[in-house]
């Protein structure tokens, strides 16, 4: 009965949820957009990294880098269940759509996009979760995320990945002119990276997306992700899940610094630890915002969050916009450290904020957000 009403109005909680993770994944991705590729995942890339720029990438790998990406990975497939009274064709039709927005915004603006293996991870999360039952859906998502974490680890070990982790001062150089001086080159460039992406997303990220699309479906069903629990039970789940999972990366982190970051350790070792962890922090951190909603829904900002999640495809590609505008068009790009990037995130926060209010009051979706249910309205009925 509960899980049928929420179909029908939207949960204010998974609304903050989407804000949060547009926000938080903004911490990361400045780091993406605007230093070179491998800043993202080397605290050390440079020999001249500073102490601060380490430590910012340390904290940002514990609490935030892999975490909100995750719980959108968990709320898109909730949406899958949400939307599943559609039809399976018209979900496949809505995919569809999402894949050319995102091919675009990856050939087009940035090649750090995450829609188009979104989309394509999507269309075969959506046949599992179309096909099989809540308990299967839990156990097949547990077997496929350990499985994706297999491949990786032996593709990873067997391969030579020196030339990667350690690159040459003219490939810092090449990237930089590349993105900087815009035109043919630089499309070309994305188009690429975004090939390159894809090859990955067999071989890494895809098997975790898919896994969390199918988790997120089945905490629909149980009606964890609608609040059909108790407040106690959410908060007694964050107790015990978050600080078990920051101890254990502490761990893992003292290793990471005492073998100098070393890609076996850091790349290799620290990534997975990291990787089977996020599952089980992420659980923790939606229980937060369940287990606490009857205080956090009075703060005055909880609704303007609101609003960001309630556009939150919207709010990603403006974050893009004014990202590749000020790193790419402005030529800032590889001219600041860590640190210094993150002065930017509250800005460019407070924009999302702003245009989504804005908005809102005119209409009862995002531009991007209507668009996509246009097109997918159009194509389901040819």
């Amino acid at each position: 009965m509960f899980v049928i009403k929420a179909r029908r109005q939207r949960i204010e909680q998974i609304d903050l949820l989407r804000a949060s993770a547009i926000f938080a994944i903004l911490l990361v991705n400045i780091f993406a957009f605007a230093l070179p590729e491998l800043a993202y995942v080397n605290p050390v890339y440079i020999a001249s990294t500073t102490a601060g720029d380490i430590w910012c990438w340390v904290f940002l790998n514990i609490f935030v880098q892999g975490k909100f990406l995750a719980i959108f990975s968990l709320l898109f497939g909730a949406s899958f269940e949400f939307l599943s009274k559609q039809g399976l064709y018209w979900n496949q039709i809505r995919l569809f759509v999402l894949a050319i927005i995102g091919l675009l915004h990856g050939i087009g603006l940035w090649d750090g996009d995450i829609l188009l293996p979104y989309a394509l991870t999507g269309l075969l999360a959506i046949k599992f979760i179309h096909f099989n039952n809540t308990r299967q859906l839990y156990y097949k998502s547990i077997v496929i995320y350990l499985s994706g974490l297999i491949i990786f680890g032996s593709f990873s070990y067997f391969t030579d990945v020196s030339s990667f982790w350690y690159p040459a001062e003219n490939d810092f150089t090449n990237e930089i002119n590349i993105k900087i001086a815009g035109g043919w080159k630089a499309l070309l460039y994305r188009a690429e990276s975004v090939a390159q992406r894809l090859i990955m997303l067999v071989i890494d990220y895809g098997w975790q997306l898919l896994a969390l699309m199918m988790a997120g479906a089945a905490l629909v069903r149980i009606g964890w992700l609608t609040g059909n629990f108790s407040l106690f039970h959410y908060r007694y789940v964050a107790y015990w899940t978050i600080p078990l999972t920051i101890f254990i990366q502490l761990c893992s982190i003292a290793i990471q610094y005492y073998y100098d970051w070393s890609y076996i350790v850091t790349g290799l070792l620290g990534f997975i630890i990291n990787q089977i962890i996020i599952p089980v922090q992420v659980i923790g951190y939606i229980a937060i915002i369940y287990g606490f909603w009857p205080q956090i829904k009075n703060i005055f900002i909880i609704k303007w969050l609101q609003s960001v999640g309630r556009m939150a495809l919207t709010s990603y590609l403006l974050q893009t916009l004014i990202c590749t505008t000020i790193f790419y068009r402005f030529g800032f790009f590889a001219q600041f450290g860590r640190l210094a990037l993150l002065s930017f995130v509250p800005l460019i926060w407070f924009i999302n904020i702003i245009f989504a209010i804005s908005w809102l009051k005119y209409f009862k979706q995002g531009p991007i957000e209507w668009l996509w249910r246009y097109l997918t309205n159009k194509f389901a009925t040819c």
